[in-house]
């Protein structure tokens, strides 16, 4: 009975946290975070206005499990570009600036 009560209490938990999990909202802050984590090492120009516009409008109303996405591998973006390739900077950096032009962040 106990083993029964413990198992529904994590079955209960587990669809409570997806219930939170949004797959749209989760790549909406991966796309965010690496276009803002890599916009310096890539020298992309974002226009700031737009840049506010997109966070305030579009990234702080990502689910929490979003959010914490984005706080994490924004981070990280720098690193991972310094540590590649010419071709594959240059490949990378091309695909954040089409990033950031889908978004309407470019100037």
């Amino acid at each position: 009975m106990i083993k029964t009560l413990v198992l529904l209490s994590v079955m209960a938990g587990a669809t409570a946290a997806h219930a939170q999990f949004s797959a749209n909202d989760f790549m909406a802050a991966n796309e965010a975070a690496q276009i803002v984590g890599g916009a310096d090492a890539c020298k992309l120009k974002l226009d700031d206005k737009k840049l506010d516009a997109f966070m305030k409008g579009t990234v702080a109303k990502l689910d929490p499990t979003a959010l914490m996405h984005f706080s994490n591998a924004r981070p990280i973006q720098q690193q991972i570009i310094r540590d590649m390739s010419d071709t594959e900077r240059r490949a990378h950096c091309s695909l954040l600036t089409g990033l950031a032009e889908k978004r309407g962040l470019t100037p």
